[in-house]
């Protein structure tokens, strides 16, 4: 009998496997090794609305897409009122997620901006409340 080890496995085949798995076998793959987990969160993070779970999960992921951002962007946003999430540790995000991103819908978009400016983050540490206008631009109330 031939062993094979499981991480001899292509990229190709080992995202098609995880393909055909249920979204809660595809969590359980991103902690088999680096290379399964590498494969996994390409394949999540593609269309990321789709994630069943948390009930905070726009806020999750709004925090998330923010940390990818580049220093120019942040420097961006920060300078128009937007609060910019600090980095856990000081380290950037593992991976580029906004990279894997496949598939994206309106609505999504609008609901990652609501969760984040509205809900998480509508007042800045002086009490000023965050608006935007109908050109989605950002100004003190």
């Amino acid at each position: 009998m031939v062993k094979m080890s499981i991480n001899l496995l292509s990229n190709e085949i080992l995202q098609e496997i995880v393909k055909n798995l249920r979204q809660n076998d595809m969590f359980s793959c991103l902690l088999v090794s680096r290379e399964w987990c590498k494969n996994t969160v390409s394949l999540l993070w593609q269309d990321p609305q789709l994630v069943r779970g948390k009930c905070n999960k726009y806020r999750v992921l709004a925090r998330t897409y923010m940390l990818c951002f580049t220093r120019e962007e942040k420097k961006y946003l920060k300078n128009n009122g937007v609060p910019i999430p600090p980095a856990p540790h000081r380290r950037p995000p593992t991976f580029d997620y906004p990279f894997f991103l496949r598939k994206i819908r309106i609505g999504f978009i609008e609901r990652l901006a609501f969760e984040w400016i509205y809900r998480k983050r509508s007042v800045d540490r002086k009490g000023n409340g965050i608006l935007l206008d109908d050109n989605f631009q950002v100004g003190k109330i």
